[in-house]
């Protein structure tokens, strides 16, 4: 209920012009914030920059200033101060910079606005909880701050890591970024930070009253640009703890921390239990020309740019924590006595300089959000097509802003709960725990040198440790070693040793989502972008990829462009999810409980509108999933277009290629009963199982994200385009790759800078298909080589009416080159990057496929494919009525 409050507000607004301090007394606050606050005073300080705006020439982040600590995989290895000599072995300084750092007032187009400063607001209230229908008794003193900002750009012209061991590295950049938004954030609690209040509020919001930000990368002036454009950010906690203890800084709302706690049944879910949050964009591709594009001017929205997709999470969460803590890089190994045995692990506890993050929560499912009476409470993930731009939101004539989104929601926990001692590092006791829908323990940023690592993968195994640990557990150690770029490129980005070069570091461990979806709505807007109510769509389907068990390495390093080779992104990537069989829970196996699983699902089979009751929701696709991708020198591009006609928008995009890349899969095809809503199974088995998949691919790849031809039809006249039936495809995202296969652990690029990432069962590049009920027999084709590309690949979502049947559908399609039909798309996507080890028959550059057919162990022959097109289309679709499996009055 609304409060009184004593009228004692101060106001005290200070400028950076000349001018007399001035101070007045204010009628009461009313916002909703501050409403169960009374006896409150108020400071508010107003700052403008100058007209022109504030700069700086450079904003430091630094951290390892001599520290202990080295690479956990090098001699020696440093675990204690004791050992840290600075002067023999301390680690190069690290830091990531920014140069030329400008905030300037801006337009909705990005159109810098000169003569006009930015306002910085800042407000700190003070009061007293009321806890009684007393006027005279109050609670503890509560302070409120408030920092908010009109429409104002950050920008950096260069963000680069100049500290590198590598004299040629240390004027490189990832390139320039630069956000337009407004934002603000509220803060009030019993003090700023007080861990031991339970009612603290928090709000921050980016892109504020509808006029939403534009975040702009690009590589080089002039050139393409990425944009997350109408970005809107929010994450509003109405109740909850927000504090600082003795490992960081802490925040928890509902039962945050303590899953195990949870209710199971009779529980009235309320704002105080949940965490309110957006963030939604729309991906836009600007290509500097020629022409028709003529988008070259750095920062600015214009009506040529090109929407590529659409991305959302709505709605909100429940029983959140999150956390923040100091340190990033861990050195040194430790010896673990666990319930399974003694190992030797990396010692995440002896970290460097740096920040970690972690916590996890609950997804809002439909009727909880029904229950505090507000259905877009309701956690959703939007997924779609970006509609024509119109900047500033003014569209030009003839601009369609119609556009079709799905919306995956009715979020809900996968199987049955479980626990450990989640406080004990490094969670090496814990691997099988999920307390909650979404739990990432440890996320770790650091600025790092060359050879400054974590160490590597035990691919096969359950805890990661030196190559010792991996071999001795059967399993394989995969590791791409920090800084290293090999000679694939050009030789002034080659580093290795002591020239090598410095980066960003990304880690991530133990990671689960396990979680599904019970619901896909379908939304439909007319060519104005408003929504079309009477097209809502409701499928009690489940696209559901829950995820097991994730880790992940990933270094970037700056430099890569192929216009300046000084600017842009090289990465090394490694992002491994395993499933550990219910069995043996140390190496992979089934596991439908807590396992990664990519399915379709459907989720009320009755029909009768409830979910979550027993055996009444089942999926198909692939079970007990483990999947491995380890992409060395992986250079990312923002690549112009070649023209303007259909197909060369094909030619530009986000393109991504790596020249020694491995992706293992391995799973079952076949089906199950996915949990209740008590986390069982029902009686009778849980599963069917149909085939055992084990796909591994090996060699340099390319992939490439492209934005749709704006004129939103096909000229089937122009040579090997796509000719499907989708000829009228619009607002689709396109894509396209080519693969040139062939053995990393027998070519010299394979690896460079590795410890050897290519699979050592002497298969090479293969698929097998096997029987589970004999998985000893397999039929496989192996050591597969040669060249394989998609072009003209399309991702389209297709309203009822487009195909005149009344039926929505979710299309993927492309054109398969193999062999030499691929030539054109292989020598196009790996320009400027030497993937001839790969060669094995000439020099030419469409090399054909060829494989060893092998039943078990046993070569049956080698078939070859010299040349070959393949077209291909999969299309999901709601069932036509009284057919197939559907259920009919």
């Amino acid at each position: 209920m609304r409060r009184n409050f004593l009228p004692s507000n101060l106001l005290l607004a200070a400028t950076l012009t000349l001018g007399a301090i001035q101070s007045q007394a204010l009628t009461p606050m009313t916002d909703d914030s501050m409403s169960e606050v009374s006896g409150r005073d108020g400071l508010t300080v107003i700052i403008q920059t100058p007209n022109d705006g504030w700069s700086a020439d450079s904003i430091n982040w630094k951290n390892d200033v001599r520290v202990q600590g080295y690479d956990a995989q090098l001699d020696p290895v440093l675990t204690t101060v004791e050992d840290y000599d600075p002067l023999v072995n301390a680690p190069y300084e690290a830091h990531l910079q920014f140069d030329t750092v400008k905030a300037r007032s801006v337009n909705q187009t990005g159109s810098t606005v000169g003569g006009s400063p930015v306002t910085l607001t800042q407000t700190l209230n003070v009061g007293k909880e009321l806890i009684s229908s007393d006027p005279n008794v109050y609670g503890p003193p509560i302070m409120q701050y408030y920092i908010g900002v009109d429409r104002v750009r950050l920008e950096a012209a260069a963000l680069g890591i100049p500290t590198s061991q590598s004299a040629t590295a240390q004027s490189r950049s990832f390139g320039a970024f630069a956000l337009d938004a407004a934002m603000e954030m509220t803060i009030r609690n019993r003090g700023l930070f007080d861990a031991e209040y339970g009612k603290a509020y928090l709000k921050g919001e980016v892109g504020l009253n509808g006029q939403y930000a534009n975040l702009f990368y690009n590589q080089i002036s002039g050139g393409p640009e990425m944009v997350m454009h109408d970005l809107h950010a929010m994450w509003e906690m109405s109740e909850g703890t927000l504090g600082i203890d003795e490992k960081g800084v802490i925040w928890r709302t509902g039962y945050g921390g303590a899953w195990d706690t949870i209710p199971e049944t009779g529980r009235t879910l309320t704002e105080a239990d949940i965490i309110k949050l957006a963030l939604d964009f729309e991906y836009l591709y600007k290509d500097p020309g020629p022409g028709a594009h003529d988008e070259s001017e750095d920062f600015v929205i214009t009506d040529n740019s090109r929407g590529v997709m659409h991305f959302g999470w709505l709605g909100s969460a429940k029983d959140v924590e999150l956390y923040w803590r100091p340190g990033g890089t861990w050195y040194g190994t430790e010896t673990l006595a666990s319930d399974y045995g003694e190992h030797i692990i990396y010692d995440v506890a002896n970290k460097s300089g740096g920040l970690h993050f972690g916590g996890g929560w609950e997804f809002v499912d439909r009727a909880e959000a029904a229950q505090i009476g507000d259905a877009d409470l309701e956690f959703r993930w939007r997924l779609g097509e970006a509609s024509d731009v119109c900047p500033g939101g003014v569209c030009a004539s003839g601009k369609d802003k119609s556009r079709i989104n799905f919306e995956l929601g009715n979020w809900t926990f996968w199987g049955e709960r479980t626990y450990g001692n989640e406080a004990d590092y490094p969670y090496a006791n814990n691997l099988h725990i999920k307390p909650s829908s979404f739990h990432f323990p440890l996320i770790a940023l650091d600025a790092i040198n060359g050879d400054q690592g974590p160490g590597g993968f035990c691919w096969g195994f359950a805890y990661n440790g030196p190559a010792a640990t991996c071999t001795g557990n059967s399993s394989q150690f995969i590791n791409l070693t920090p800084g290293h770029i090999g000679n694939a490129y050009a030789a002034n980005l080659r580093h290795s040793g002591t020239d090598s070069t410095g980066g960003l570091a990304i880690y991530m461990r133990d990671a689960q989502l396990q979680a599904f979806s019970r619901n896909v709505r379908l939304l439909v807007r007319d060519g104005a972008g408003d929504l079309i109510p009477a097209k809502e769509r409701n499928v009690d389907w489940g696209l559901i990829y829950a995820l097991a068990n994730v880790d992940a390495n990933i270094y970037l390093y700056p430099g890569g462009n192929t216009a300046n080779e000084n600017n842009g992104i090289i990465a090394d990537l490694m992002v491994m999810s395993q499933t550990f069989d219910e069995t043996d829970f140390l190496h992979q196996g089934s596991n439908w409980d807590h396992g990664t699983h990519l399915m379709i699902a459907d989720t009320n089979i009755d029909g009768d509108g409830n979910y979550g009751e027993t055996r009444d929701a089942m999926g198909i696709g692939f079970l007990n999933s483990s999947f491995l991708l380890a992409a060395n020198d992986t250079r990312i591009l923002l690549k112009e277009q070649d023209g303007t006609g259909d197909m060369d928008y094909y030619s530009g995009g986000i393109d991504m290629t790596s020249p020694a890349t491995r992706f293992h899969y391995k799973a079952t095809f076949g089906g199950g009963i996915l949990p209740d809503n008590n986390g069982g199974y029902g009686t009778g088995p849980r599963i069917v199982q149909g085939a055992l998949i084990n796909f591994n691919l090996e060699g340099a790849a390319n992939v490439r994200f492209s934005p749709s031809n704006p004129n939103d039809t096909w000229d089937t006249a122009v040579a090997s385009q796509y000719e499907g039936p989708w000829n009228d495809a619009k607002n689709y995202l396109g894509y396209s790759a080519a693969l040139r296969l062939g053995g990393l652990n027998s070519t010299p690029n394979g690896n460079q800078g590795t410890d050897g990432i290519g699979n050592t069962n002497g298969y090479g590049a293969y698929l097998s298909l096997g029987e589970p009920g004999r998985p000893d027999v397999v039929w496989r084709f192996a050591n597969v080589e040669g060249d394989i590309a998609f072009d003209n690949g399309m991702i389209d979502i297709r309203g009822d009416e487009e195909d005149d049947d009344d039926k929505p559908k979710l299309v993927i399609a492309n054109n398969m080159l193999i062999g030499r039909a691929a030539s054109a798309r292989v020598t196009e996507g790996f320009a400027g990057v030497n993937v001839t080890d790969y060669n094995h028959n000439g020099t030419y550059t469409g090399q054909e496929l060829r494989a060893n057919m092998m039943l078990g162990d046993q070569t049956l022959g080698t078939a070859v494919i010299p040349s070959a097109t393949v077209y291909s289309s999969i299309t999901l679709t709601t069932q036509t009525p009284c057919s197939g499996l559907a259920v009919c009055p």
